[in-house]
């Protein structure tokens, strides 16, 4: 993402507490590279990507390390799930806290 930031639009990365917490240095490089860090207590790992009037939703497991564990994801392109996912994240951001650098 951060090698293709001038091609993509708007970027919001939500984050675990935790997980922001445990590595405050990285959490501060990903906050230069999107528009705004939210920091949640919800430890899923989505993704969210639209370009005109298409969508795609990826939900997955991945921990995004280097191991040999066996990882499982879905990934949705103009499917009604989107419109469920939406829903959601509008609440997530109700209850979350931006990460000030």
């Amino acid at each position: 993402m951060i090698r293709h930031r001038q091609l993509l639009g708007d970027i919001t990365l939500f984050l675990d507490f935790t997980v922001a917490s445990r590595n405050p240095s990285n959490t501060t490089f990903a906050a230069l590279n999107v528009d705004r860090v939210l920091l949640t207590n919800n430890h899923s790992k989505t993704m969210y990507m639209r370009s005109g009037t298409n969508e795609m939703l990826a939900v997955m497991s991945n921990n995004a390390t280097n191991n040999q564990r066996y990882e499982s994801g879905t990934i949705f392109k103009n499917h009604p799930a989107i419109k469920i996912y939406k829903t959601q994240l509008e609440a997530m951001k109700q209850h979350s806290a931006p990460w000030m650098i």
